[in-house]
């Protein structure tokens, strides 16, 4: 059998840069290692994170109590406003509040919305000297956590320590959890610094994890690195998963070298997993390096790191990706071959490149090779076809997945409506999307309001803001009547990329056609104020559509702690 590589000249060795004169194209395909390879393992990590029971608050002396509410998540909401009013009045009498019903209190406050009376009735016990218990703490900065309210939360943590409460490590984890869930999207570093400048260092290996993975996402792998060595300062104890997370970091930036030297800097112990090795694999892909890829693939199998389908995987995209797709090619063939289960993902890079290089031909063949291996086409495979659009091919690209419509019997409009143009456009190919809709519009497809809001929304993932207001142009073209989810979606994709002043033109127009629109329009337009700074504004419009009913009490007690806005009443 053909091998790949041996007969590729020497790469430079770890350290120099590649420059593109020294890629050299792959011959075959990593083919020898499938028969090196006599079985299949994926090691599997299952991370697990825990929370502490829910104790007891400190019993106090001087106590008051109201209306029984140990049922909290069936109170009903009068019920719940009257003991909060009782529990104020209480309060300013300087009496103290008795804990075990202020716990009460405080969980069923949460459990309806109120999250702002709830963080009141703290602030109350903490001002009587009422010493908190971990899981109050724990739960408080939970819940201000999943509304977005990360500055009070910091607040309060420093708040109740001054107060002498004792906090639970699970309180600053579960604050960390839900920030680095938001890494992706917000600019929440500032607020994990804090927490990180305060001596606050995750002793669970799960929260450094997404630390770094969220410290990547916010300010590239140079900022995960110095993460880690914090963390290595302050006695942490990354596990692989944590080093991992690094690797990836250097992949994504093209940096090979450095992940190749933190590879060589790890324990003996944590050099043997394979998932290590098939991120190294994709890095040395990335770079074209196809001799050192082949030598780690040779030492890997030497030392008993067996390959499987997802190194295979990563073989397949980083060969395909580089320019080689009948290369690529070879190996998914080899593989069914071989008796490996491949699947859709195992070809799509492939297509994706073969549809790039306008080699229709070989499109077809890569169809046919996993009609031959029984893997069905998944919303990948017709991303891939779709690239034929761009290079002018639309008539062969709609020609292919009408094709594969027809052989799956499926309904026109579920096919294009349900599958194919939604995912087209939320993986950023509005471009192609549109193309193939001005195709179907030829053989009598109308587009649907359900539709135009996936275009809405994959144009302004693009950044493409006015083009999304002119969706509803496009309706008009077509007689499709937008309806409010329409405008709601437009309203958040225009607040989400920061153009709330596009979003509230938008308002204006919708109100203009006769359409009503909902509080979540109105908490988008809020939110959008909001995150750019201008919280006094914000804070305005809150509480004038608080007082003409648009917004709930629950959603203003939301926004109100998520950008402190401290005069708007409780």
């Amino acid at each position: 059998m053909r091998t790949l590589l041996h007969s590729i000249s020497p790469f430079p060795r770890t350290g120099k840069a590649v420059t593109e004169t020294s890629r050299t194209k792959p011959k075959a395909c990593f083919l020898p290692h499938l028969k090196k390879n006599p079985t299949l393992s994926l090691k599997k990590h299952v991370c697990a994170f825990s929370t502490t029971s829910q104790d007891e608050i400190s019993p106090e002396t001087t106590t008051f109590s109201f209306p029984d509410l140990k049922n909290f998540r069936k109170v009903n909401k009068k019920k719940l406003t009257d003991a909060y009013q009782l529990f104020e009045e209480m309060a300013d009498k300087g009496l103290r509040p008795a804990p075990s019903l202020a716990k009460n209190l405080i969980y069923s406050l949460c459990s309806r919305g109120l999250v702002r009376k709830a963080v009141r009735v703290v602030e109350i016990m903490l001002s009587s000297g009422t010493l908190l218990s971990e899981s109050i703490c724990t739960f408080i900065i939970e819940n201000l956590s999943n509304i977005g309210a990360y500055e009070y939360a910091i607040q309060m943590l420093d708040e109740m320590e001054q107060r002498g409460c004792t906090i639970d490590p699970d309180a600053y984890h579960t604050l960390t959890m839900f920030l680095c869930r938001q890494a992706a999207t917000s600019q929440v570093w500032p607020y994990l610094d804090k927490l990180i400048q305060k001596g606050l260092a995750p002793i669970n290996s799960y929260v450094i994890a997404s630390l770094l993975e969220a410290a990547h996402l916010q300010g590239g792998a140079d900022l995960a690195v110095s993460v880690l060595y914090q963390m290595l300062l302050k006695g942490c104890e990354p596990n692989l998963v944590c080093y991992n997370n690094i690797l990836t970091a250097f992949k994504k930036e093209n940096r090979a070298n450095e992940a190749l030297e933190l590879y060589e800097a790890l324990p003996p112990h944590m050099k043997s997993n394979l998932i290590t090795h098939n991120i190294l694999l994709n890095a040395l892909g990335d770079q074209g390096r196809w001799s050192e890829a082949e030598a780690l693939l040779d030492n890997m199998m030497e030392r008993g790191i067996m390959p499987n389908i997802v190194t295979y995987k990563v073989l397949i995209l980083v060969i395909a990706n580089g320019g080689y797709p009948d290369e690529a090619l070879e190996i998914a063939e080899e593989l069914g071959r071989n008796g490996f289960r491949t699947d859709a993902w195992c070809f799509n890079p492939i297509i994706t490149q073969f549809s790039s290089e306008r080699r229709l031909d070989m499109v077809h063949k890569c169809l046919e090779s996993m009609d031959r291996w029984n893997c069905p086409v998944n919303s990948g495979t017709h991303r891939a076809i779709a690239v034929l659009c761009d290079k002018n091919m639309v008539e062969e690209a709609f020609g292919i997945l009408e094709s594969l419509r027809e052989r799956q019997g499926v309904n026109l409009h579920w096919f294009y409506g349900k599958v194919v143009l939604p995912y087209l456009c939320h993986k950023g190919n509005t471009f192609e999307a549109f193309q193939i809709l001005t195709k179907l519009s030829q053989v009598g497809y109308a587009p649907n309001s359900q539709t135009v809001s996936s275009f809405v929304i994959g144009l302004c993932m693009e950044g493409l803001y006015e083009e999304a207001i002119e969706m509803f142009e496009v309706m008009d073209k077509y007689n499709v009547q937008p309806d409010v989810s329409n405008y709601n979606k437009l309203v958040s994709g225009l607040c989400n990329g920061g153009r709330t002043d596009l979003a509230i033109l938008a308002l204006e127009r919708m109100v203009i056609k006769g359409y009503e629109p909902t509080e979540s329009t109105y908490v988008e337009i809020i939110e959008g104020i909001g995150c750019q700074g201008r919280r006094d504004l914000a804070g305005e419009l809150l509480k004038e559509l608080y007082a003409r009913g648009c917004v709930s009490e629950e959603s203003m007690e939301k926004i109100s702690l998520k950008f402190c806005l401290a005069d708007v009443a409780v």
